[in-house]
């Protein structure tokens, strides 16, 4: 999607300049609006990933070697409250 959206703005501008388009108030908003979108796009993609902290890699650590073993190390820690399951009658 992102590379489509620039292309048809590339080729809107070669046709201004080849062609001598009109270009309205709308077509220079759509314009602004897709390269504003593309930039901050590219900005947010092009972002390290944030760091994970120390619980987290060890709570995925142990829910990959055992996920019972990680789920009971989360709930003796206090982080997952463990709801009895209905009883069937």
């Amino acid at each position: 999607m992102f590379s489509s959206a620039v292309r048809s703005v590339l080729q809107t501008m070669l046709g201004v300049w080849l062609f001598a388009d009109v270009l309205n108030a709308n077509r220079v908003m759509s314009i602004l609006l897709i390269l504003a979108g593309s930039i901050v796009y590219t900005y947010l993609k092009s972002r390290p990933a944030p760091v994970k902290s120390v619980e987290d890699r060890e709570k995925t650590k142990l829910m990959a070697s055992d996920p019972e073993k990680g789920e009971r190390a989360m709930e003796y820690a206090g982080r997952i409250s463990r709801k009895p399951s209905p009883t069937l009658r």
